[in-house]
């Protein structure tokens, strides 16, 4: 767990955990990606973490692309798709449309993996934590390292 204090260090934290998800995680393969997508609903400061870790990491030997999209945008186009608490009342519309692709789903929501989020921020105290659902993530295709099970909570 992690400390935190202002909110723009929150968000660099929760994109250096995204990033470091992904490590642990194996999204089935698709011949001809040459990019890992990263869709954010709503809030602009984890656009801008993101988009300034993109500028210097790459996941699974791609390039990380940032898009801030609305809920209308959403597609299994992604690999992964954010929703930012200011989405939170369309967490169950998003995860219903890509619901037996290969995306994962992170929420910052209490309860959000019961709503179909595959990893969840969660707040205790002062500390950021991560929930994950281990049934919403492997019933997309993608596998997770059980490094990744150990470094959350598990929520059914």
């Amino acid at each position: 767990m992690i400390t935190l204090g202002i909110s723009a260090q929150e968000y660099r934290f929760k994109a250096m955990y995204i990033y470091n998800f992904t490590k642990y995680i194996k999204w089935p393969s698709a011949p001809n990606e040459t990019e890992f997508v990263i869709a954010v609903l709503g809030n602009n400061e984890i656009v801008t973490e993101l988009s300034e870790m993109a500028k210097s990491k790459t996941i699974q030997n791609k390039k990380i692309v940032i898009q801030k999209v609305a809920p209308s945008d959403v597609t299994d186009k992604f690999q992964i798709i954010y929703i930012s608490r200011d989405y939170n009342n369309q967490i169950q519309k998003v995860t219903s449309s890509v619901a037996d692709k290969p995306v994962l789903v992170i929420t910052e929501k209490n309860n959000a993996c019961q709503e179909g989020s595959c990893i969840n921020f969660i707040q205790k105290s002062d500390n950021l934590g991560f929930q994950l659902h281990k049934g919403n993530i492997t019933k997309k295709g993608i596998v997770l390292n059980s490094t990744l099970l150990n470094l959350g909570e598990v929520v059914e």
